[in-house]
């Protein structure tokens, strides 16, 4: 007796989470394809310090949406990443030495006139600003691998990864407390809180949750930041000035010590604000404000 072929089972309707998961999926890799347009935009910039601050800063994007995404592709373009960063780090330290300066005497610990003085001799030395046709030729082939590799299946990986957890993790890693004491450790911590930032971002974007975050993060990498430009201004200052200007040298490193303390604690008092939830519950409530504001099933036809 031949069976009767039984029609085959109708799949199960989409859950709101798989559909939410689908849509944050999608989002993320239009997300990585509009950071790479953004990296271009900056490329074109005449200026060779904006060209190296924008880039900087839209990689800095880039990198951030990759740590979504697990598996090996996407490590190894966030790799790639961090290489062209790592290429125009050289400018950046230059700028940070005179920022920092000015910072110093912002924050009334050093003298207008010694925060020029020392500025002058800091931006006496050579610059790094020749090397920018090179910068934009290595930044510019990055970016023709970066929007090939897109294409070729980190674009499909990026709609396949579970955005939520990605998140869960970035959260948990800038909720982690560093050394304090030790300037790797805050550096680190910075690039914990910048990837963060620009997460949150995405989620702002996608589903209108994590503006106020972002905000939050980005007032922490500020300070920061800061404590990094004190931590790039000291090599600087020292083979600028050597021992020509011994007390010049003494007071600005006095102001450095001063201003890094006082950083310290409000990146402290900063950090335990904007991360006192647990991961798991950062993560659940943000999976529910993703849930409130989307999920709805595609129109048929």
């Amino acid at each position: 007796m031949t069976a009767t072929p039984q029609p085959d089972a109708p799949a199960p309707p989409a859950t709101l989470a798989s559909l939410v998961a689908e849509e944050a999926g999608a989002a993320l890799a239009a997300a990585l394809a509009a950071a790479l347009d953004q990296v271009a935009e900056a490329l074109a910039e005449a200026d060779a310090v904006e060209m190296v601050h924008d880039v900087r800063k839209a990689l800095k994007g880039y990198r951030a949406l990759l740590r979504l995404i697990p598996g090996p592709e996407a490590e190894a373009a966030r790799a790639r990443a961090s290489d062209a960063a790592r290429g125009l780090s050289a400018s950046r330290d230059r700028q940070a030495a005179l920022d920092a300066l000015e910072a110093l005497a912002d924050a009334g610990l050093l003298p207008a006139k010694d925060a020029k003085a020392a500025a002058a001799v800091i931006a006496a030395q050579p610059d790094a600003t020749e090397q920018a046709t090179d910068q934009r030729v290595a930044i510019q082939d990055f970016l023709d691998g970066a929007r090939a590799s897109l294409a070729d299946g980190l674009a499909a990986a990026a709609r396949e990864a579970d955005v939520v957890a990605g998140l869960r993790q970035a959260y948990r890693r800038a909720r982690a407390a560093p050394d304090w004491t030790r300037p790797e450790g805050l550096h680190a911590l910075r690039k914990r809180v910048v990837a963060h930032r620009y997460q949150m971002d995405f989620c702002a974007d996608f589903c209108g949750a994590g503006a106020k975050r972002a905000r939050k993060a980005q007032r922490l990498r500020d300070i920061l930041g800061i404590h990094q430009d004190l931590e790039a201004l000291k090599p600087r200052l020292a083979a600028a000035l050597g021992t020509a200007q011994e007390a010049l040298m003494s007071e600005v490193a006095a102001a450095i010590r001063a201003l890094q303390r006082r950083l310290v604690r409000q990146a402290k008092a900063g950090h335990a604000r904007l991360f006192r939830a647990p991961a798991r519950a950062f993560a659940a409530k943000l999976a529910r404000r993703m849930e409130d504001a989307g999920g709805s099933p595609p129109p048929a036809g």
